[in-house]
């Protein structure tokens, strides 16, 4: 899908509309933050924005669609992927798991007004940052989280919707609770015409409780997969992942060696969050049909 510009009179459109809704609501969840052999080379964060009223619909479809046979009520795309337990026993055909799978990612692109996805490497990590930092920033979830929130808050600038993102990240314990601590002196950092959009402190959910979470566990999943096993041997990634990053708008972060060093390199002066960011912006066109869409939720 092809991303446009916006000229002055799609802006001033989508400055009217959006001006309806004082809130925006972000899930997001990580991949790859195993250890050991299951860790692999890629870590991630990425994630889902909409209004709260299509998230309801979203947390009430997911549900149905989960209650069907072979019933998921705990659906992650870790264990979906698997036809069998560990120790034989079927949980169901491929058939049955590709329908699921196609089910929810429908489910998701209907409801989302946009995308996220902030990623690193891990052997990039190791060898620049790990142990150079202070203990409470040494960990790549910190940077992928600040890249994340700050991206999506000039994404908003770009495309001029108004409001905020009010942040739901799945629950990490102590490292999310960690990253959280330097909220208020990253928020502070941002420009003034782009801070309104950034939001209060984010909060910290499990996914049985909150299902929105469960459509950035998919998603999250699908990209490190691609990233970390079918990219370096040459795979073309798969329809789930070509819907989901390929026909919903949003941000993609890269945070390269060189974005590392740097952080590196000024930790006593400040926190440096830098990444190679892209854009899919809606053209004209689909900036009305992205409002119209939210229009019928106010």
């Amino acid at each position: 899908m092809r991303g446009g510009l916006l000229n002055e009179s799609n802006q001033k459109l989508v400055n009217e509309d959006s001006k309806r809704v004082e809130n925006w609501h972000g899930y997001v969840d990580d991949s790859g933050s195993g250890e050991g052999i299951d860790r692999g080379n890629i870590f991630l964060l990425a994630g889902f924005v909409a209004c709260e009223r299509q998230w309801e619909h979203f947390s009430t479809k997911w549900k149905k669609i989960c209650d069907r046979e072979p019933k998921t009520p705990d659906f992650k795309m870790q264990k979906a992927i698997r036809l069998t337990e560990r120790n034989g026993t079927p949980i169901w055909t491929a058939k049955q798991r590709d329908k699921r799978i196609k089910q929810l990612v429908r489910l998701t692109k209907r409801t989302a007004l946009f995308r996220v996805e902030s990623v690193m490497a891990w052997p990039n990590y190791d060898r620049v940052v790990k142990d150079r930092v202070p203990s409470q920033f040494d960990s790549p979830y910190f940077l992928c989280f600040y890249n994340t929130i700050l991206s999506v808050a000039n994404f908003m600038e770009k495309a001029k919707f108004n409001g905020t993102v009010e942040w739901v990240f799945d629950d990490q314990g102590r490292t999310g609770k960690e990253a959280v601590k330097w909220y208020d002196l990253v928020r502070t950092s941002v420009p003034l015409e782009v801070r309104p959009k950034v939001g209060g402190t984010p909060n910290f959910r499990h996914d049985k409780i909150v299902l929105p979470l469960k459509a950035a566990d998919l998603y999250a999943w699908q990209i490190r997969r691609h990233l970390d096993k079918e990219q370096p041997n040459r795979v073309a990634h798969n329809d789930y992942l070509d819907v989901l990053a390929g026909q919903v708008y949003g941000v993609s972060n890269v945070i390269e060696g060189e974005h590392m060093e740097e952080f590196v390199a000024n930790i006593e002066h400040g926190l440096m969050l830098k990444s190679r960011t892209t854009y899919l912006l809606p053209s004209k066109s689909r900036i009305l049909r992205a409002i119209d869409r939210v229009r019928k939720w106010w």
